[in-house]
């Protein structure tokens, strides 16, 4: 079961040695009380439950007492939460589509709409614990469909990585083909990051910083945070089909092209956006006497830094395995400030950067890196470093691949499954992009300074993939093919 399969989370971080786990000695498999606090609903739906998510992610805590946290508000009138439509679908099929007619399965998720209601959990998970993408993988454990979703990820593991019973010679040929990659391809790794260094060495002399430093020194200067309070700008929508995402890619950037591909490349752009909306607010407002910022001071970036993180096993937790840190990450120029760009041709761009990024094993090499300087180097030494690495990277763009059918939680439907990024040190944005159900859940997290209005940027990031939308959809027209997404 969960209790037996990852023990860690009950654990704790000692202080007494670094890296140690120590057990809570007063919480058993089965209490979990000791995590779990009932809230009420709301009075302001989306506003109260972004300042709870806020305050999860700003709040400091004891991690000698626990790992994780978990907030659930038992019940609400659908769409009362301000976070699903109380006409949402409710006729999709369970994974275990041979439920012998049974329709009580998804009973409390279904019926009329005034005795329908919601419950909402809000888990605050921190990174000593697990990875995002393994905290969503263990999630799955909990659902009603934990055996046929472990059934599928051991049947995916088989024909990605083969099977278990190959001989051991063929599972050593795989294992020194791994070397050899991490070999060969760590000095063009190094050779790109040392080019986003230097450009973001140029910036730094040239403009005395860039774009987003200057802005966050602004901020210092009024000694303000943009709004009374707000210590993170959030927001969150579900945006499309992963399907219809697919497609776009596929009939815009060729067959390699991936939804996150799609997404990535409309983040650029509302990044680019954003920045204009800064010049434009400093142009407003320069005669302020104080203001020493002025939009000719703020450096037009024509590609912008943004950092990937990935799960060095794909997004899921292996057989016989638990949660854990499989994470690394990679950084990657992408299309900025390009006016003379097309929606289809940012997107081409974004393409293929990520491609040869993705080929590179840049995410193994830094995951190998952060472990030994945290294993070996002072934590100063280590928060320093972290803070420096970035080359002047603006975003964070991280994809969590969910379940592609409904899950359950003891025959009440999983709606919708929203993961917040917790903001690298040096980097002000960051952006959730998660499947789940077959839809693609975008949320934002971002320092005020930088996104005064989260809900502002992901409509420039849904705009822009709108404008990929049509696009694709007049080019299958022009090409005399027709595809339902």
């Amino acid at each position: 079961g969960m209790p037996a399969r990852h023990g860690r989370f009950h654990f704790t971080v000692q202080d007494a040695e670094r890296g140690h786990f120590g057990e809570i000695s007063s919480v058993g498999s089965d209490n979990v009380d000791v995590f779990m606090t009932e809230t009420l609903a709301p009075v302001q739906p989306r506003a109260e439950i972004l300042q709870r998510i806020q305050t999860a992610q700003t709040e400091r805590w004891d991690l000698g007492e626990k790992l994780w946290q978990l907030d659930l508000i038992p019940w609400a009138k659908k769409g009362s939460l301000g976070i699903l439509s109380s006409s949402d679908d409710e006729n999709d099929t369970p994974l275990d589509e041979d439920n012998n007619g049974d329709d009580n399965h998804d009973a409390k998720a279904s019926g009329d709409n005034s005795e329908t209601g919601e419950a909402l959990l809000l888990l605050r998970g921190h990174h000593a614990l697990s990875d995002g993408a393994s905290m969503a993988a263990a999630l799955m454990d909990l659902s009603d469909e934990a055996d046929q979703l472990r059934d599928r990820i051991q049947l995916e593991v088989e024909k990605r990585l083969g099977s278990a019973s190959w001989p051991w010679w063929k599972r050593w040929f795989q294992k020194l083909l791994f070397v050899l990659w991490l070999v060969t391809g760590s000095w063009p790794a190094a050779w790109y990051h040392f080019q986003l260094y230097l450009s973001h060495l140029w910036i730094r002399l040239r403009h005395g910083g860039n774009p987003w430093q200057r802005l966050e020194q602004e901020a210092s200067n009024r000694n303000d945070s943009t709004k009374p309070g707000l210590e993170r700008s959030l927001s969150f929508a579900t945006v499309a089909t992963v399907d219809q995402a697919k497609w776009v890619a596929q009939t815009l950037a060729g067959r390699r092209a991936t939804l996150n591909d799609v997404f990535c490349a409309a983040v650029s752009q509302a990044l680019a956006k954003q920045l204009q909306w800064h010049r434009e607010r400093l142009q407003a407002t320069q005669t302020i006497p104080g203001n020493h910022l002025t939009p000719q001071r703020l450096a037009h970036l024509s590609r912008v830094h943004v950092a990937i993180p990935v799960h060095l096993k794909g997004g899921v937790i292996l057989p016989g395995e638990s949660v854990g840190n499989s994470i690394g990450a990679f950084l990657v120029a992408l299309p900025g400030e390009r006016p003379d760009l097309t929606p289809t041709q940012r997107l081409q761009s974004s393409h293929q950067e990520l491609y040869r990024a993705k080929r590179r094993p840049t995410a193994f090499l830094s995951h190998y890196i952060a472990k030994l300087a945290t294993q070996t180097l002072p934590t100063s030494w280590v928060s320093y470093m972290f803070a420096r690495v970035n080359n002047g990277a603006s975003c964070v763009v991280t994809n969590v691949r969910g379940p592609d059918h409904p899950i359950h939680l003891q025959g009440d439907k999983v709606e919708a499954a929203f993961g917040f990024v917790p903001l690298a040190p040096g980097i002000p944005i960051g952006v959730g992009v998660a499947s789940f159900n077959g839809k693609i859940q975008l949320t934002l997290t971002a320092q005020p300074w930088a996104v005064p209005d989260a809900d502002l940027f992901l409509s420039w990031v849904v705009e822009e993939y709108l404008d990929l939308v049509r696009v694709a959809a007049a080019k299958e027209a022009s090409d005399g093919t027709i595809t339902s997404v």
